[in-house]
């Protein structure tokens, strides 16, 4: 099982970011924190947010779906011109 104190940790940043994410953003971050936790991670961020189990399972089935078919990786800045 998960300690408290990690779960109420996992409570305190979907606070700061739930205002900033759409359905599926928060699904891949809840499957994200899962994963992340291991074993009693699925059980954990369904604790702390309230997201629902089979919502964090979708999360994790996408991301793991996605892993072979995301594209190259843009990049956000441009080059420096020096």
């Amino acid at each position: 099982m998960i300690p408290d104190s990690v779960v109420k940790q996992i409570e305190e940043k979907y606070d700061q970011l739930s205002p900033y994410l759409n359905e599926r953003s928060r699904r891949l971050w809840a499957a994200t924190e899962a994963r992340a936790l291991g074993f009693g991670g699925i059980l954990a961020v369904h604790r702390a947010t309230g997201i629902s189990q089979n919502t964090i399972r979708a999360g994790l089935k996408e991301l793991e779906r996605e892993a072979d078919d995301l594209p190259p990786m843009e990049r956000i800045r441009q080059v420096a011109m020096h």
